[in-house]
């Protein structure tokens, strides 16, 4: 490819986004890919395109990525306390 511009970037994100949406699940759990789904989806949500003031991004990450991946980093040190690997 010697150029990549906005309608190479589209079919990339489509591309990320149906495999995010039909095997990240089976492989990584639906937790992982929900926040992976997130992200990708983020800049595309149209309320903030007309939004009067800034939405709190850092916050919005936290609870929709941070915390739902903190939990399987807790479940699987759960599990090495019991002796599960």
């Amino acid at each position: 490819m010697k150029t990549f511009h906005s309608s190479e970037a589209r079919v990339l994100k489509d591309r990320a986004l149906y495999t995010v949406d039909n095997d990240l699940p089976f492989r990584m759990g639906f937790v992982y890919a929900k926040a992976t789904m997130w992200c990708l989806e983020y800049a595309d949500r149209p309320e903030l395109n007309d939004c009067e003031e800034l939405p709190n991004n850092a916050l919005e990450f936290f609870n929709n990525v941070a915390e739902p991946l903190s939990s399987l980093s807790t479940a699987h040190a759960d599990r090495r306390l019991l002796g599960d690997s």
